[in-house]
C-alpha cells in the first residue's frame, strides 16, 4: 500500500526541517501506517488525518493487544487514504484503559463525530464490531483499548 520512495522522499522533507544533530535524523524510517482496521473508505481515512493536521484529533485508540509500548513513542509516518504520506506525528501518552472507561474528555480529544462520549461510544462500537468480525474477537464493555495522545511534528 505504501510506496517506499515516496516514505522516503517524505521523510526526508521533514528531516530537512530539523537542525542537524536531531535526534530523528539518527534513526531509521518510521513504517507509514493509516487509520482504521479494517481500511475505511479514502475519505474517511483522510478525513482523520485531517483533523489530526488541524489540530482537532489529538488522541486515538485501538484493542490493546498486550506487550509494551513503549517503542510506539517517537515518530511515525501517517499517509492518507491512497498512501501518500501526509504527516509525521508523535504519541505523547499511552494509557490501557476498557471501553466503558473512556471518558469524555478523551472522547472529545478524538475530535471525530460531535465530540461527545456518546458519539463516540456509538462511532467506536460500531468500528470494533466490524474488526472484531475481520479479526475474529468479541467486543465488549470491559475490552482493553490502547488509548494514545499524539501531537504533529510535521506536514504537507
Amino acid at each position: 500500500m505504501f510506496d517506499d520512495a515516496t516514505i522516503r522522499a517524505f521523510w526526508q522533507t521533514y528531516l530537512d526541517t530539523l537542525d542537524g544533530n536531531h535526534p530523528h535524523r539518527f534513526q531509521a524510517i518510521p513504517a507509514a501506517w493509516s487509520f482504521g482496521s479494517p481500511p475505511p473508505p479514502e475519505t474517511a481515512n483522510d478525513e482523520l488525518v485531517t483533523l489530526v493536521i488541524q489540530g482537532i484529533k489529538t488522541a486515538t485508540c485501538g484493542r490493546y493487544l498486550g506487550g509494551n509500548r513503549v517503542d510506539e513513542f517517537g515518530p511515525q509516518i501517517v499517509a492518507g487514504g491512497k498512501g501518500q504520506p501526509l504527516c509525521v506525528i508523535e504519541l505523547t501518552e499511552i494509557t490501557v484503559r476498557r471501553f466503558k472507561d473512556v471518558d469524555a474528555q478523551f472522547a472529545s480529544d478524538e475530535g471525530e463525530g460531535d465530540r461527545t462520549l456518546d458519539s463516540w461510544r456509538t462511532g467506536h462500537w460500531n468500528f470494533f464490531t466490524r474488526e472484531g468480525k475481520e479479526e475474529g474477537y468479541e467486543v465488549s464493555e470491559d475490552m482493553l483499548l490502547e488509548c494514545q495522545r499524539l501531537r504533529v511534528l510535521y506536514h504537507v
